[in-house]
């Protein structure tokens, strides 16, 4: 079973010509949306570097995450401003 993922946010980012064909073609072969493969290779980087650095002992700072918006909040409206 798969784990749920949080909800998406909107990324822009450029990928060079022979970058994007590889991507479209292997959405061609496999039918896996391009936003999954590429959310996939991000974390595969992230997960190459993160070790790098932490072999180098370099200690990454906390991760802070936006709060999760309430599903009562009015469209735009935070938690906090729902309340």
């Amino acid at each position: 079973m798969k784990k749920p993922r949080p909800p998406m946010r909107s990324a822009s980012f450029h990928l060079e010509p022979l970058q994007l064909a590889r991507l479209r073609r292997l959405h061609a072969v496999t039918k896996v949306p391009q936003a999954a493969l590429v959310r996939e290779g991000v974390d595969a980087m992230l997960e190459a570097r993160e070790a790098q650095l932490a072999g180098q002992g370099v200690e990454l700072p906390a991760l802070e995450l936006p709060a999760a918006p309430d599903a009562d909040a009015p469209e735009g409206a935070t938690a906090a401003e729902a309340s």
